[in-house]
Formats: structure tokens, C-alpha cells, sequence
């Protein structure tokens, strides 16, 4: 598992971040290094609400990628991150959970 989709290392706020190349460097508190998205991951890895999306080239929620890529979408069938995320829920190697559903009272 890689760094990249930990939320800890979404979440590096931008005076943290370095890039070397096209790969952005960050500090992870957590592992108290720098790494960047190849990095492996640690035991804490909490994994990160969104991820980038080639096709709409705007970061999108994990299930909303995960739906394209389990439903066949042309453009997601090649997706990295969309059949890793697939992959993991389909194994339950680790817990994904849906967003808390907001009720509003009138």
C-alpha cells in the first residue's frame, strides 16, 4: 500500500510539501520522514476520502471512483487508483466506510 492514499499524507498542508519533479514530496508526522506518493505506507495508514481523477482532472470521493470503476466506465477501466480502491473493498482487507449521512430537521 502506498502513501498516496493515506489521508495523512492528503492532508500535508502546502508549506510542507516540496516537488521534486512531478512527484510531490511531503512530510509525513507520522512516519517523521519525508515521502512522496510511491512510499510505502505504514501500519497507521488511514485511507484518504478522495483521490485524483484522471477523467475529470479534480480530486472525487473514493466510492465515486470506485462506482466508475466497478461499473465499466470507458474512461476508469485502466484507472490505478480506481481498481486499487475496488481491489480493497472487494478483499475487506481494510475497512472502508460510507460518509455519516447529515439529517436535517425542518
Amino acid at each position: 500500500m502506498k502513501c498516496l492514499y493515506c489521508d495523512t499524507y492528503q492532508d500535508v498542508p502546502s508549506n510542507r510539501r516540496k516537488l521534486n519533479g512531478v512527484v510531490s514530496e511531503r512530510f509525513c508526522y507520522i512516519k517523521q520522514q519525508t515521502v512522496d506518493s510511491t512510499t510505502e505506507s505504514c501500519e497507521k495508514l488511514s485511507l484518504t476520502g478522495y483521490v485524483y481523477c484522471a477523467k475529470n482532472s479534480q480530486r472525487i470521493h473514493y466510492q465515486v471512483c470506485m462506482n466508475r470503476y466497478k461499473e465499466r466506465c470507458p474512461e476508469c477501466v485502466s484507472c490505478a487508483p480506481g481498481q486499487f480502491i475496488y481491489n480493497l473493498k472487494k478483499r475487506k482487507k481494510i475497512c472502508i466506510q460510507p460518509e455519516p449521512q447529515h439529517v436535517h430537521s425542518v
